[in-house]
């Protein structure tokens, strides 16, 4: 008789645990993670994870030693958006895999320039969908804090209803501080209300600049503005400055109903913004708010 000797290879499995720590904000948590496989430091396998496996998964049929040499199984996560990953245990008896939620800290001040109002409320949103609102006020002093869970991704503020005869403005959320914390000014510029076009004959037009700031040293001499007439620059630019207080009206234009007149800043001053308001017909504010360029910093996405 001939004898056959056959050698069946060892195996074991790796079996993996995931505990989510996001305190209820399970709508944050994505629909699968992915768990991978190593062995002695290669990765050789992996497996999406998700709700419908209860969050577990096994790697099964593993070769238990390589050239007579026990193989070491390891395992790594693929990043999770807004949750940081530790990971405990070991082969033999399984390893879990704990995504905690991140938490920031963003802090909401108000800044009043000109003549300080009342208290005001001011939404924190993720895109469009509001997270918390919080009151402003002097018994405050003018600030409060938040926690934001999840990534500071996309999140940005609104006061709920802006005092009459301000305009807003918001400073960027982008950049942490040297303690890791988030900051966002909301800052209310006081405006006087801007004397209505005397009812005579003839078309005008006016445009008047509003300075949303508080460092008339950064700010230029002066700056040229442009009017449109549907579209395509009308006449030349003109200049405007503390000289004629910010402010000038354009006399004897065209005036047909088929003409759109608008007025455009020709360069924005460095470390500025510009946006435009038409606060009645014909009659432009443009403002410049004052947002020195900062570095950003993670933002925990």
């Amino acid at each position: 008789p001939i004898l056959t000797n056959t050698h069946t290879p060892e195996t074991t499995s790796v079996r993996v645990n995931k505990v989510w720590d996001d305190q209820d904000y399970d709508d944050l948590r994505p629909e699968s993670i992915t768990i991978n496989l190593l062995a002695d430091g290669t990765k050789i396998d992996s497996k999406t994870v998700s709700e419908a496996d209860k969050w577990n998964c096994t790697f099964t049929d593993l070769p238990k030693f390589k050239a007579g040499k026990k193989i070491v199984y390891t395992i790594t996560e693929d990043d999770v958006n807004g949750y940081s990953s530790s990971i405990a245990g070991s082969a033999e008896n399984g390893f879990t895999v704990t995504n905690s939620i991140n938490e920031f800290i963003l802090n909401v001040n108000k800044k009043w320039i000109g003549n300080t109002g009342s208290e005001v409320e001011i939404q924190i949103l993720r895109g469009s969908e509001v997270l918390d609102t919080v009151k402003l006020n002097a018994n405050n002093e003018w600030k409060a804090e938040t926690t934001i869970y999840g990534s500071m991704e996309a999140i940005n503020v609104k006061e709920v209803k802006v005092p009459s005869n301000y305009h807003v403005s918001y400073s960027n959320i982008s950049s942490a501080d040297e303690n890791g914390q988030y900051n966002v000014t909301v800052t209310n510029t006081y405006i006087e209300e801007d004397p209505e076009i005397p009812d005579e004959p003839g078309k005008k037009f006016v445009v008047k600049k509003i300075w949303v700031d508080d460092h008339e040293a950064v700010r230029p001499e002066s700056i040229k503005v442009q009017l449109y007439k549907n579209g395509k620059a009308y006449g030349r630019a003109v200049t405007l400055s503390a000289d004629n207080n910010w402010r000038y009206v354009w006399t004897d234009l065209p005036d047909s109903d088929k003409i759109n007149w608008t007025v455009k800043e020709t360069v924005v001053p460095v470390g500025y913004t510009a946006s435009i308001e038409e606060v009645r017909s014909n009659h432009h504010y443009i403002y410049n708010t004052y947002k020195p360029v900062k570095e950003n910093v993670n933002t925990g996405a």
